[in-house]
C-alpha cells in the first residue's frame, strides 16, 4: 500500500478538538463548556469569580481497579 492511500474509515475521521484539562468552578457547576482561559470568557462576561482548583484523582480516574 502506498503512503497516500487511506483505508476505509480513515478518510472520514475528523481531527479531534483540543480539550482543556479542567473547567473552572463556575462552568463546572453550571455544566457548561469552559474555554480554559484565566479568567474564562464566560466568567469574564458574567463578572463572576473564575477559580481553577486542583482536584485529586481517585482510583477510577487513574484506571486502578480493586
Amino acid at each position: 500500500m502506498e503512503a497516500d492511500e487511506l483505508t476505509d474509515g480513515e478518510s472520514s475521521r475528523r481531527p479531534r478538538k483540543k480539550r482543556i484539562p479542567k473547567a473552572c468552578g463556575a462552568c463546572r457547576q453550571s455544566k457548561v463548556k469552559c474555554d480554559g482561559q484565566r479568567p474564562c470568557s464566560r466568567c469574564h462576561s458574567l463578572r463572576k469569580v473564575c477559580t481553577f482548583t486542583e482536584r485529586p484523582k481517585d482510583a477510577n480516574e487513574m484506571g486502578i481497579s480493586e
